[in-house]
């Protein structure tokens, strides 16, 4: 993260990094899909309670990321000295 920004700040084209975000963010979720079990455990509940559980699993794993990265950023600016 800390070193995209500075690659925009130096000039870098946003497209062509906008285009590596995403050429990457294709290769991990093709990584994950290799990686996928299934749990016939998870098919034998209700549509509702599935439904619960998956949206449950992505927002743990949204709110872990997202803090990964405001840490990141937290670190950086403490190194960098902006704060």
């Amino acid at each position: 993260m800390t070193e995209g920004l500075r690659n925009l700040a130096a000039g870098a084209n946003p497209m062509l990094m906008k285009r590596g975000i995403d050429a990457a963010t294709q290769a991990v979720v093709a990584e994950i899909k290799k990686q996928y079990q299934k749990d016939s455990r998870f098919e034998t509940l209700e549509p509702e309670l599935r439904e619960q559980l998956a949206g449950q699993s992505v927002d743990k794993l949204f709110d872990a990321w997202l803090l990964d990265i405001l840490y990141d950023l937290d670190r950086a600016r403490c190194r960098d000295g902006l704060r």
